[in-house]
Parts: structure tokens; sequence; C-alpha cells
């Protein structure tokens, strides 16, 4: 018995190994016969493109700046406030407090990201009674913080509660309060886990097309401010494969999974180089 569960449990993991090889391969064969600057800019030239003068209306130039805007502003509001509330559980917080605030942290971890957007389009439902408020990039990246946040807490706080007690009552010994404790002796020892984590979390801003398309996202709009429409690859993805007219669109369609499979990929690959270090 012992030895068949072995053999499925092999298998199972090449299987699994093989389906998602074989995926990333499908799409990169797909995508491969697209990828030049025409597909980035489209007719416009590549620099009035960068420099904000013209707009690339049948590139992927502005669907790639949305979604990175989209990873910088939502891990501006979710690290910081992340990486606060893990000291604060593991450094400060009483048992009890700690204990229900991560309790709270672990449920909002694994809330669908359906619910994030839906809790960001009933937000500007309910801000309309006061003022005019609309779907936006700001809001997009709030409900892809809120995503993001309790990652970053709990594993903040792992990663501090795994530092053994005697480093602790070494620092307090040689004159070290509290605060110079957490800062110049615990925290360098966890900087490689904890920005590992929040990299691997960040890269989750990138893909989840549920939050962005009930939050703001068209199908066709410049790289803009926080209070304004934005396009971004996931949603360049589902609007145009649903409705493309001919095999271009159909290769771009390829040719922006891709990129979002790279990106998602460097943002992985930080992660385990920045654990190993």
């Amino acid at each position: 018995m012992m030895r068949l569960l072995k053999y499925w449990a092999i298998f199972s993991s090449l299987a699994v190994s093989a389906g998602i090889v074989a995926l990333i391969l499908f799409v990169l064969v797909n995508a491969a016969s697209s990828f030049s600057l025409e597909l980035l800019f489209g007719d416009s030239n590549p620099w009035e493109v960068i420099w904000g003068h013209k707009k690339a209306w049948q590139g992927l130039w502005t669907p790639l700046g949305g979604t990175l805007k989209l990873i910088f502003w939502a891990s501006l509001f979710a690290v910081p406030s992340g990486l606060s509330l893990g000291i604060y559980l593991a450094e400060y917080a009483p048992k009890k407090r700690e204990r229900a605030v991560r309790t709270i942290l672990e449920t909002l971890a694994g809330l669908p990201s359906v619910l994030a957007g839906l809790f960001g389009f009933v937000l500007v439902l309910f801000l309309n009674k006061f003022f005019p408020a609309n779907t936006c990039l700001g809001l997009a990246s709030f409900c892809l913080g809120v995503l993001v946040l309790p990652l970053t807490a709990i594993n903040t706080c792992n990663a501090l509660k795994t530092i053994p007690l005697e480093v602790r009552l070494t620092a307090a010994c040689v004159g070290l309060d509290r605060e110079k404790t957490i800062f110049r002796v615990l925290w360098p020892q966890v900087t490689g886990p904890v920005f590992s984590g929040i990299l691997m979390s960040c890269g989750r801003c990138a893909e989840d097309t549920a939050v962005i398309l009930m939050t703001g996202a068209v199908a066709s709009s410049s790289v803009s401010g926080l209070l304004n429409k934005f396009e971004a690859l996931p949603f360049f993805i589902y609007y145009t494969s649903a409705n493309y007219t001919d095999d271009r669109q159909l290769s771009q369609v390829f040719a922006a999974a891709a990129m979002l499979l790279f990106i998602s990929l460097i943002f992985v690959a930080a992660g385990h180089l920045l654990r190993k270090a």
C-alpha cells in the first residue's frame, strides 16, 4: 500500500509538472512570432509613445504600463502597512490580540479576489452618496493591496517569531532597548525571507483579473493617473480573446499572456534568490 502511494505521488508530481511546462510552452510558441517593436508600440514612434506624446493604439505598451503601475501602487499601499503590522504582532501585541488579528489576516489571505473587487465596486457606490466617485487605478491598487497586505503581515510576523528568544535576551543584556533590538538585531536576520514573501505576494497584483475588471480597467485607455481608468494585461487578454477578429489580434493575446507570465516569473525568481541570500 505504501509503495502504491509512493508511485501515485511521483506520478501526480510528474503529471502536474508536465502540464505546467506544456502550458508555458504552448503560450510561448504561439507568442514567439509576434514579438517586435510593433507589438509594443503599433504604428506609433516608440520614443514618442515612451515619452507620452502619443498613444500606442494597436500595441501592448499601454496595458503593460498599466500593469506595472498597478503593481507599484498596490505594493506602495500594502508593503509598509503589512511590515508594520507584522512587526507589531510579533514584538508588541499581547497574545490574545495577536491571535485575534492573525485569525482576521488569515481569513483575508484566503479571500477570493472577486470579493475584493466587489468590495471596491460597492465602495464607489457608497462614496457616490457624498461626492462624485468612480472606479480608477487608485481603487484597483487599493483593492489589490488589501489582498497583499495580510500575506505580508503574516510572513513578517512568522519570520520574526523564528528567531530564538536567546537573541532577544542577549540584546537586552548588552543594553539595547526594544526598538534597537528589533531594527538592529532581529530585522537584519529576516530581511531575506520577508522581502522574498513580499515579491511573491506582489506578483499576484500582475495577474488578478477579477479585481481590475470590477475596479477600473477598460478596453482602451492611456497610462494615466490614480483617479483615471486604466488598461492592464489581464483585461487585455480577457477582452481581446473574447472579441478578436483576425490572427493578428489572437497573436497579441498570446504575446500579452507571455508578458504576464514573464512578469510573474521575475517576481517568483527574485523571491527565491532573496530567500537563499
